[in-house]
């Protein structure tokens, strides 16, 4: 048994990257001790964590990564892993060769975030810091292409899918958009969209699950647009699988992604994705004109056009929705835990 460390900004949120490292702790923590340090957050955490043997967190410690980093050299711990949406990954690599100590540790960065979505300054510090880890763990062949180009050891590990066989017999006139509330999900895209949506189909529902810094703008937003009857803002829920279920389509108008745990748990439900092509992430994942439709960033038309033919055409939806259990096959979790498990 080995002892093993995830290491996350905040494991007592509840987006995608927490998901994750929830479903890592599953995979690892029945043939290992599993702990996790979370350098934000407190007290009851979103995601069970069952297989955990506990949580630490570091809020309130004036520099938590550099903390995090003196507290595993001296828990010796065997492998450590990094989920990382940006920085963190960087800084941990910094703290650790600032020590001057060697690395007795395996060492994993877990990069949720595709590379070429950082500014050049960025991409540099990971170029030059990430060559710390034994292995770089990311989501998609296209960003391994990217750290194979730099000479620096890399894996794609996908996210995984656990598909319900869930059989699609009745519309609901529902779309469904799950994330955190940022610049970065677009939902301000979004919301544009569905304006002109609504006016051709006012007996249409759009649910927003997720909360965050921008959820009042939103809302302000949508007052303005004049949609606030059609468009409901649920906040952060613990039933989202019951807006699967209920939803007719998933809409995601994000500006950039890793690989995005929304459209994967969309296609465990045997729901149909309208997608911005952003540069990662949809494309691993939707099938185009099978599953889904991929759409070119800030084609508002053609986003619309998409989401018609689901409403409007019954024989496409159900299609769709029945392709999806073949395309699932390459997420599924079962095999996806056996590579998290052979790092260790």
């Amino acid at each position: 048994m080995k002892k093993i460390v995830l290491v996350i900004k905040d494991a007592y949120s509840y987006a995608g990257t927490e998901n994750i490292c929830n479903f890592m702790s599953e995979c690892l923590g029945d043939a290992h001790e599993v702990t996790i340090y979370s350098l934000e957050g407190h007290g009851e955490p979103f995601y069970p964590f069952d297989k955990v043997k506990q949580i630490v967190s570091f809020e309130g410690e004036s520099n938590p990564i550099k903390r995090a980093v003196a507290r595993i050299q001296q828990e010796g711990f065997d492998t450590v892993f990094l989920i990382s949406m940006g920085r963190l990954s960087v800084m941990f690599a910094f703290w650790n060769l600032m020590t001057l100590k060697k690395k007795r540790f395996k060492a994993y960065a877990c990069e949720h975030v595709a590379i070429n979505s950082f500014s050049k300054p960025i991409k540099f510090l990971k170029f030059l810091l990430l060559r710390f880890y034994d292995r770089v763990i990311v989501l998609t062949d296209k960003d391994h292409q990217v750290f194979q180009r730099w000479h620096i050891p890399s894996q794609a590990i996908p996210n995984p899918v656990v598909y319900k066989s869930w059989h699609r017999t009745t519309r609901h006139r529902q779309a469904l958009a799950v994330g955190r509330l940022d610049n970065q999900k677009g939902f301000d895209l979004l919301l544009d969209i569905w304006r002109d949506f609504s006016r051709a189909h006012p007996d249409w529902t759009l649910v927003i699950a997720g909360d965050g810094e921008l959820r009042q703008q939103l809302q302000d937003q949508a007052a303005v647009l004049g949609i606030t009857s059609s468009v409901n803002f649920v906040g952060k829920v613990s039933n989202i699988n019951d807006y699967y279920r209920d939803s007719d389509m998933a809409l995601m108008t994000s500006r950039y992604e890793g690989l995005p745990l929304v459209l994967l748990e969309a296609k465990s439900w045997s729901l149909p994705v309208v997608a911005y092509d952003c540069p990662t992430g949809p494309q691993e994942i939707i099938n185009h004109g099978e599953d889904g439709f991929l759409v070119p960033m800030n084609k508002k038309s053609e986003f619309l056009a998409r989401m018609e033919q689901l409403a409007s055409d019954d024989a496409l939806f159900y299609a769709m929705s029945e392709k999806t259990q073949q395309t699932a096959l390459k997420f599924d979790g079962k095999q996806i835990k056996q590579s998290w498990l052979a790092l260790v």
